[in-house]
């Protein structure tokens, strides 16, 4: 029987946290919007919607976590400090890729805003187009999202390697 290593409950737990915290945010971009997405007068876009969330905010997560976890399983937190210090705080930010798959959606929905949301905009009065949905702000988006989604992974896989 294998045991889990305390670098994987380290990251199980901020990843918990980041998860959690972070989902607090997609309501208002209704990212998830069955109800809507079965209405016969817009449900191409608002099904289009509901899968790309399926992949980026689900899947996408999921994927990241077993990967990250099986990883973690080889590392050993310990050695004196600053080493230790390191090798935690590797760890610790793992879970903010989660924030780039965030981002990346958002870039996706903003640059092609038509394909995802229906034109009556009395659907979802809390979201502003001129600021929610701006394309302008799709290719920022989209860059800090690369960068929040892949620094992780990088960060660990150079640390994997010098201190193998």
């Amino acid at each position: 029987m294998t045991t889990i290593e305390p670098a994987q409950q380290v990251f199980a737990l901020f990843y918990a946290i980041m998860w959690g915290t972070l989902a607090n945010v997609w309501p208002r971009l209704k990212p998830f919007d069955w109800a809507q997405a079965f209405h016969p007068d817009h449900r191409k876009v608002t099904l289009r919607r509901c899968f790309l969330s399926l992949v980026m905010l689900n899947i996408l997560p999921i994927l990241l976590f077993v990967v990250v976890f099986i990883w973690l399983g080889s590392w050993k937190l310990d050695g004196t400090w600053p080493r230790l210090g390191t090798k935690l705080a590797i760890v610790m930010v793992q879970p903010f890729a989660l924030i780039g798959f965030y981002w990346v959606w958002t870039a996706i929905i903003q640059r092609f805003k038509q394909g995802f949301y229906p034109d009556d905009e009395s659907l979802y009065p809390d979201l502003d187009p001129n600021i929610d949905l701006d394309p302008k702000m799709a290719r920022p988006n989209l860059i800090v999202g690369l960068i929040y989604a892949c620094g992780p992974l990088l960060a660990l896989l150079i640390a994997w390697l010098l201190m193998r």
